[in-house]
């Protein structure tokens, strides 16, 4: 079971790089495109529609931060499907000025495992774990029964504090 959760980070992971790809190619290129287009084209939705389709996957709500990074986006889109393994939801913050400004959110049954760098106790008694990843800094939590991974990319993450990260995850609702 665990394979399935690393293999599910992985592949959410690949897919955003394509993505990322896209855009840079786009960018070089001089190129004037729309990055919510480019994200819808490529099986993305609304995020208010990812979210429900996941809560009614669920039949409960799911407890999303109130709070987002001190950094600018233009954009929040999101990703829904359903694998033997439960619904997935990605929930990406996106800025069209800043092709490698990203923030995530992804929402599984269980959260991925790895290598855990460090360990941070939050108020509600829970314990993020973070990860550092090449090209993400990964925090991951567990509440009541799902697991969300907060990835931020390596240019964001110079600007945001890992008390900045507790904060966020602190004001999950």
């Amino acid at each position: 079971m665990r394979k399935i959760y690393v293999l599910l980070f992985v592949f959410l992971f690949i897919g955003s790089s394509n993505l990322v790809h896209a855009e840079d190619k786009a960018t070089k290129q001089g190129s004037s495109y729309d990055v919510k287009k480019l994200y819808l084209d490529n099986g993305f939705t609304e995020v208010n529609e990812a979210i429900k389709k996941t809560e009614d996957l669920l039949k409960k709500n799911l407890e999303l931060p109130t709070r987002v990074p001190p950094i600018t986006f233009t954009h929040i889109i999101g990703s829904f499907s359903s694998t033997s393994g439960g619904p997935n939801l990605e929930i990406s913050y996106l800025d069209e000025n800043s092709p490698r400004t990203r923030f995530k959110i992804l929402v599984s049954k269980k959260p991925p495992s790895s290598n855990v760098s460090k360990k941070i106790r939050l108020e509600d008694g829970n314990e993020l774990l973070y990860y550092n990843h090449s090209d993400f800094d990964v925090f991951v939590v567990e509440k009541k029964e799902l697991g969300y991974t907060f990835m931020i990319d390596k240019e964001s993450s110079k600007k945001i504090t890992m008390d900045g990260v507790v904060k966020i995850v602190n004001s999950m609702e």
